[in-house]
């Protein structure tokens, strides 16, 4: 995790105050520049989920010029992204969560997250998939084994048993079961949530962000007021929470632990299982065209290149502006900023904890921001007045 960016101070009379200090207009470097040039930077200069978000500008400039990527290249850079979704849960699971459990992880299950996207990458891709116009490479054996050897390795380290079983359960009561009978990464840490009686810890109700048309988004980030949205975006005047939980509230099981304990850390930890365990399903389904594969991308009415894509943390923006091959604007609104709103999820969540216990206050606190997990380092002070 980066350095904190994200400070969030907790005291009882006045709630939680969220400030963010990370640099949310760097695109504005790519100004200037040339489509390759930003295409070669974006990776880099976002690090985390580097490929969401290099993928969204790969689409966004293409849009922009009124040539969209094809069908095939679209499906591919899909599998992709959903390959670093997957990638980007299994950290939280193998690094993060074993801080709660005081389970040590074994190398070969870190060493397999590490190469699960560039493993992914040169199954689909013949060289760099954030060019403007890639080659496909689509070696759908090499595909397979990739997929094959992430679902041992999350049987094997993560889940305590095959992925399919694990997403037939569709009750509160059969995750319970699931717990006493199995071990792993997963399961110690759903326990801790259980037995400390904290699955409805840490409650929000903020509504969830939807799909938006590119034209509203266009209309936002053309005008003056595009920095602040940039900053702290809201939606028809009201915070809203884009992420796993958001994707996943009409799971099974997510909606059965929704409606016993409430939008608490359980149902937060088990819809980002749910959502790793069915990666090779989805997959599957967007290669064979029964699922769309999570990129949405248009020109506006103004030649602007609007990109939507399902990164890990929620639903992320890139918005292009070309004149011919040099980028002329270029604004990016991230998850983050949605969910850690002044009055959005994170804030909603922390004005619930009891300041009784400053310890238990703490802890859950600190397993909520894991959760909810940000693009970069958060900082937590807990007050008095």
């Amino acid at each position: 995790m980066s350095a904190a960016c994200i400070h969030i101070v907790c005291n009882e009379a006045a709630g939680p105050e969220i400030s963010i200090d990370r640099p949310v207009h760097a695109a504005r470097v790519f100004h200037g520049k040339s489509c390759d040039e930003v295409l070669r930077l974006l990776p880099l200069m976002f690090s985390v989920c580097g490929t969401a978000q290099a993928i969204a500008g790969s689409h966004a400039m293409r849009a922009a010029a009124g040539e969209p990527h094809g069908e095939a290249v679209t499906v591919a850079h899909g599998a992709l992204v959903r390959f670093e979704v997957a990638r980007e849960h299994l950290w939280r699971v193998l690094i993060d969560w074993p801080r709660f459990t005081e389970q040590r992880q074994r190398s070969r299950a870190l060493g397999a997250m590490q190469a699960l996207v560039p493993r992914a990458r040169d199954a689909l891709f013949d060289g760099s998939p954030f060019a403007l116009a890639p080659t496909l490479a689509f070696d759908r054996r090499a595909l397979d084994q990739v997929n094959d050897d992430f679902n041992a390795l999350l049987e094997s380290d993560v889940l305590g048993l095959a992925p399919a079983k694990w997403l037939a359960m569709d009750e509160p009561g059969e995750l319970l079961d699931y717990l006493e009978a199995h071990d792993g990464a997963v399961p110690r840490f759903l326990k801790l949530l259980v037995r400390s009686g904290w699955q409805g810890a840490c409650l929000s109700d903020t509504e969830s962000l939807p799909r938006l048309a590119a034209a509203d988004i266009d209309g936002i980030l053309a005008k003056g007021g595009a920095d602040r949205f940039v900053e702290a975006p809201d939606w028809a005047g009201s915070a809203r929470e884009t992420s796993a939980l958001t994707r996943q509230r009409d799971n099974r099981l997510v909606a059965a632990l929704i409606e016993e304990f409430g939008l608490g850390l359980l149902a937060r930890a088990v819809a980002s299982v749910v959502e790793l365990a069915a990666t090779t399903q989805d997959i599957g389904m967007i290669i064979d065209g029964f699922a769309g594969p999570g990129i949405a991308s248009e020109q506006t009415a103004g030649n602007a290149g609007v990109t939507q894509v399902d990164a890990a943390r929620g639903l992320l923006v890139h918005r292009v502006v070309r004149d011919g091959d040099i980028i002329t604007d270029y604004r990016v609104v991230a998850p983050t900023e949605w969910n850690f709103h002044k009055s959005g999820a994170v804030a909603e969540g922390l004005a619930g904890l009891s300041a009784d216990d400053r310890d238990l206050e703490r802890q859950q606190a600190d397993l909520f921001l894991t959760l909810m997990d940000p693009c970069v380092g958060w900082s937590l002070e807990l007050t008095d007045a």
